[in-house]
C-alpha cells in the first residue's frame, strides 16, 4: 500500500503567506497527506527582553510562537471546513537560521514536498527570490513548491517541466511522469530556445533528446515533448504556461542555467516574477527518485507492464 505523503509548509506567518497556506492544506486534503506546519524564528537578543517584568520571567519564545502558530492553523482549517475532512497535521517552530532550520527539517521528518509561498516583502523575499533559497534548494534533496500570492488551488492537471537536454534531468522526468499519472494529468517536457543555436541544429538535440527519453520512460498517453522559441527565456516560458493554463511549472535546481536566470538576485524583481503572478513552481534536485514522493505502488505496476 502506497505511504502517506509528508508535506512541510513553511511559513513565515505573514497575511502574504496566508495564500500558500491555503494552498498547502486544500492539496494536502486532496492527497490525504500529512501536513507540517513549520514556523522559524529567530533568537531573541537577550537585551529585548525587559528586566523584572514577571510576565517575562519565565519567558519561553518557542512555547510562544508554538501556540500562536497553532491558534492561526486552527483558525484557518475551520475556515476552510477542512477539519470535519480530518486533515491530518501538526505545527512545529523552531530557533535559529531560516533556511538551514527548513533543510534540517525536512531531512528529520523525511518530507516529500516542502511548499513556501512567494511575495514582495518580509523575510520569505530574501529566504526564496534569493540567497537563501538557492542555498535551501541546493542542499536538501526535497522538491520546493513556491506558491504565488494570486495561485489558487485546482487540481492538478497539466505540469510543464522545462528542460537543458542534461542527463541528471531523466530521472526528474521519470517521476514527474509517475506523478502526473497519479493526478491523470497532461505532462510536457518543454525546452525554449532563444536561437543561439542554427535551426538544423536545434532540431538534432531536441530529436535526439526525445528519442531518449521515449526509450528510457514508460509509456504514458498524456506524455509529450515540444519546443519553442523565445528571445527571452523567462517571457517565453511565462507566455506559454499562461497560455497551455499550467498548473505547475517544474525545474531542476542543480547545474541549472534556467535555475540560475530565474534565481538571479542581479536581475530586476518584475521579470524574476514575471512567471510568477499564478503558476506555482515546482523546484527539483537533479537525480530525483519518485519513490521518495509515496509513488512506490505506481512505480511496482509501470515496472510489471
Amino acid at each position: 500500500m502506497n505511504k502517506a505523503i509528508k508535506i512541510l509548509l513553511a511559513t513565515d506567518c505573514s497575511e502574504s503567506i496566508m495564500n500558500a497556506e491555503r494552498y498547502a492544506v486544500q492539496f494536502a486534503r486532496n492527497r490525504n497527506a500529512h501536513l507540517l506546519v513549520l514556523f522559524v524564528f529567530e533568537p531573541a537578543l537577550a537585551s529585548s527582553i525587559p528586566l523584572f517584568d514577571p510576565d517575562k520571567m519565565d519567558y519561553d519564545p518557542g512555547r510562544i510562537e508554538l501556540r500562536k502558530l497553532k491558534e492561526r492553523m486552527q483558525e484557518l482549517v475551520q475556515t476552510m471546513g477542512a477539519q470535519s475532512d480530518g486533515l491530518d497535521y501538526e505545527c512545529l517552530v523552531r530557533e535559529g537560521d531560516i533556511s538551514e532550520e527548513i533543510h534540517e527539517q525536512a531531512r528529520e521528518s523525511g518530507v516529500d514536498m516542502i511548499i513556501t509561498g512567494t511575495h514582495d516583502a518580509g523575510k520569505f523575499r530574501e529566504l526564496f527570490l534569493g540567497s537563501h533559497t538557492w542555498q535551501v534548494m541546493k542542499k536538501t534533496q526535497t522538491p520546493v513548491l513556491a506558491i504565488p500570492e494570486d495561485a489558487l488551488f485546482e487540481p492538478i492537471r497539466n505540469i510543464v517541466f522545462a528542460t537543458e537536454y542534461r542527463n541528471e534531468e531523466i530521472p526528474v522526468i521519470q517521476s514527474l511522469v509517475l506523478m502526473a499519472e497519479v493526478f491523470d494529468a497532461s505532462f510536457t517536457v518543454l525546452h525554449v530556445s532563444n536561437y543561439s543555436l542554427s535551426k538544423s541544429l536545434e532540431s538534432i538535440l531536441f530529436d535526439q533528446f526525445k528519442n531518449e527519453l521515449m526509450e528510457r520512460i514508460s509509456f504514458y498517453e498524456k506524455l509529450k515533448v515540444s519546443l519553442i522559441h523565445a528571445e527571452d527565456l523567462v517571457e517565453g516560458l511565462n507566455k506559454y504556461c499562461s497560455g497551455k493554463q499550467v498548473d505547475w511549472l517544474a525545474i531542476c535546481s542543480e547545474k541549472s542555467s534556467l535555475a540560475n536566470t530565474l534565481f538571479n538576485t542581479g536581475s530586476s524583481l518584475s521579470r524574476r516574477l514575471s512567471f510568477h503572478t499564478r503558476i506555482p513552481l515546482l523546484v527539483i534536485p537533479d537525480n530525483y527518485q519518485a519513490r521518495e514522493w509515496g509513488l512506490l505502488e505506481h512505480i511496482e505496476k509501470s515496472e510489471k507492464k
